[in-house]
């Protein structure tokens, strides 16, 4: 197991719900990868994101989709694109499995 964390260190993380508008291919990424705008609502607006979903993910079956991501760490510049939120996702032998609401919830709605 890991260090442990309190509850203020997981507070730090904030982690919000957003739906995926339009997906794209990251041809500069080494490795397959999706970038994503996602909107998170009025407060936070539209974020872009790079991320390897290519194995589980058809292009067109993203947008629509409501996802779950760390929405405060820096930007990060991934193959190419100014990632601005980390998409959370299980890591199976066979590739990211998204983090979805069971049933949809307003953009922006924080994981708690």
């Amino acid at each position: 197991m890991s260090d442990r964390i309190g509850p203020d260190d997981f507070l730090k993380v904030e982690m919000h719900v957003g739906t995926v508008m339009s997906v794209e291919p990251n041809r500069k990424s080494r490795k397959p990868a999706w970038v994503m705008e996602i909107d998170f609502g009025s407060d936070m607006g539209i974020r872009k994101t790079s991320a390897q979903l290519t194995d589980h993910y058809a292009q067109d079956a993203l947008p629509g989709m409501q996802v779950i991501a760390v929405t405060n760490f820096p930007s990060l510049r991934i193959g190419g694109v100014r990632s601005e939120v980390l998409v959370l996702g299980v890591v199976e032998e066979t590739g990211v499995v998204l983090l979805t609401p069971e049933r949809k919830v307003r953009n922006g709605s924080r994981i708690a």
